[in-house]
């Protein structure tokens, strides 16, 4: 029943805010700013369970408790050292430092300009790492740190994968080529990590696939990858996928969760490339996945941008609840 009054409450939502797109040029030509809806894109879980979530519609990092309540926001627009214009992914680091994609685009500088920025918990800037050829061609899409700390930085224009130390300093650039064979991409999107298993993920949003690496530490502090298959190919069926996009493992299963971003779904493998599940929100013909992150009880959340929402799963794939981000 609550779950049926919120989807209501969303539904009525979408109405205001199509309504607040056709006042748009009026309320504008008023010099009234326009409260923009938070569309939330990348999403990560702290360690007691707190959401952060980066929404592009309002340019802050929300904390959020498991149940949705605003704990905390920081980020406003404007182009200042600790300010946010566009950032992409969300990730966390053990010690709670928050990590964004950062793009900065003016009407003179269309390409922008990227880093990644690195937030403490309260919001500070911690550092911004100046990504190599920074001209804002390259398209950093998503970042993650792995449990040594290191900055995994996917790159979607260019089709590479950077590694960083914790410091910022580049370890390593991976990939690169386009193209379908192993190692190869038409877009590459997002990684997610399997430690327990040493495996490394990767979303091929062209080649509607998603390639499996094992994952090896190097001498010098960087990481190796070595292929070991591919699985997807583009369709409607389970198992097939349509420009899939953003990723999340559940190391305690080894499940894979990919955004499969076409077919306005999220599908679940296991490390062998068999197709589990398929999940969607019930009577959601529209919404987007724009961020995945399993919960320590197996619970998949999906940063849903369209909807200005968070979706809860059970790991058995039923719907838990749903999170209208403030």
């Amino acid at each position: 029943m609550e779950i049926g009054l919120r989807m209501l409450h969303l539904l009525l939502r979408k109405a205001w805010r199509l309504s607040s797109v056709l006042l748009l040029p009026i309320l504008l030509s008023a010099c009234t700013p326009v409260a923009q809806p938070p569309r939330p894109n990348g999403i990560a879980l702290a360690p007691d369970g707190s959401i952060y979530a980066m929404a592009l519609g309002n340019h802050q990092v929300l904390q959020l408790s498991p149940d949705g309540r605003r704990l905390s926001a920081f980020g406003r627009l404007g182009d200042g050292p600790s300010d946010i214009y566009e950032g992409w992914g969300t990730a966390l680091d053990e010690a709670g430092n928050i990590y964004l994609c950062h793009i900065w685009r003016s009407e003179e500088d269309s390409a922008g300009r990227e880093s990644i920025k690195v937030f403490s918990p309260t919001g500070r800037l911690v550092r911004e790492i100046i990504t190599p050829g920074d001209d804002g061609a390259e398209g950093c899409y998503s970042v993650r740190v792995d449990s040594a700390g290191r900055i995994l930085a996917v790159y979607n224009s260019t089709n590479h994968l950077r590694v960083f130390d914790a410091q910022g300093t580049l370890l390593a650039t991976l990939w690169g080529e386009t193209g379908v064979g192993p190692g190869q991409f038409l877009g590459l999107r997002d990684v997610a990590v399997d430690a327990q298993r040493g495996l490394l993920y990767a979303s091929d949003a062209g080649n509607s696939r998603i390639q499996q690496f094992d994952l090896s530490d190097t001498a010098d502090g960087g990481i190796a990858l070595a292929y070991r298959r591919s699985f997807g190919s583009y369709g409607r069926d389970l198992g097939e996928l349509a420009y899939p996009q953003y990723l999340a493992v559940d190391e305690a299963s080894g499940r894979l969760a990919v955004g499969d971003m076409a077919n306005r779904r999220i599908q679940i493998f296991d490390p062998e490339g068999n197709a589990l599940a398929e999940l969607a929100p019930p009577d959601m013909d529209e919404w987007q996945v724009m961020g995945l992150a399993f919960a320590d009880d197996g619970a998949l959340l999906a940063a849903d941008a369209l909807n200005g929402v968070i979706w809860v799963f059970e790991p058995d794939g039923r719907l838990r609840r749903m999170i209208e981000v403030p």
